[in-house]
């Protein structure tokens, strides 16, 4: 004697009676059900609350206490193994920043800073993480703010379309962390 489990979407599994080899049917005690092992796994390359954007998994936080720049990206790596302030690759990456609802209404830590390049000489932001330029088209003309800041962040005030200027000494309350997915 047998008996199986059946399952219709979004219902729980049934026991269904089995028949024996002379065609009866034979009553069957009910199997426990874990529910646990399915809510502990994450379904996707990133658990929550991480939000996976273009390949990487993105967050926003609200810090502990005020952090400058490198005490930010510090605190994004307490989260999760890999963890660093966010690089924006994309412009659907840097659309997430502007646009999810976990947005907190401060302005926040990005992972883009100034880099100086020697020959030619110039002045680009790239992502801190990896020295790589963000290929979002016309970067330079979103980013507003203390000409003398080196580093970028969002507003406060939730605008999209705009980045500001920030020294990496500034203390923020809240940052966008990436880890990777996976």
């Amino acid at each position: 004697m047998t008996s199986s489990l059946s399952t219709t979407e979004g219902e729980q599994p049934t026991n269904t009676p089995s028949t024996t080899e002379g065609g009866e049917q034979s009553p069957t005690t009910p199997t426990p059900v874990d529910t646990t092992a399915a809510a502990a796994t994450p379904a996707g390359p990133c658990p929550p609350p991480w939000t996976l954007v273009d390949g990487h998994c993105y967050r926003h936080v609200s810090l502990g206490a005020p952090a400058d720049f490198a005490a930010a990206d510090g605190q994004c790596g307490l989260l999760a193994a890999g963890g660093r302030l966010a690089s924006l690759h994309t412009a659907r990456q840097l659309e997430f920043c502007w646009h999810h609802p976990s947005r907190p209404a401060a302005q926040q830590w990005v992972g883009l800073e100034l880099f100086i390049i020697v020959i030619p000489p110039a002045t680009e932001f790239r992502n801190s993480a990896d020295g790589s330029r963000p290929d979002i088209a016309h970067l330079e003309e979103l980013i507003e703010g203390d000409p003398a800041g080196w580093c970028l962040s969002l507003p406060a005030d939730r605008g999209a379309g705009r980045l500001l200027r920030t020294s990496g000494l500034t203390r923020l309350s809240a940052a966008v962390c990436e880890r990777p997915a996976g």
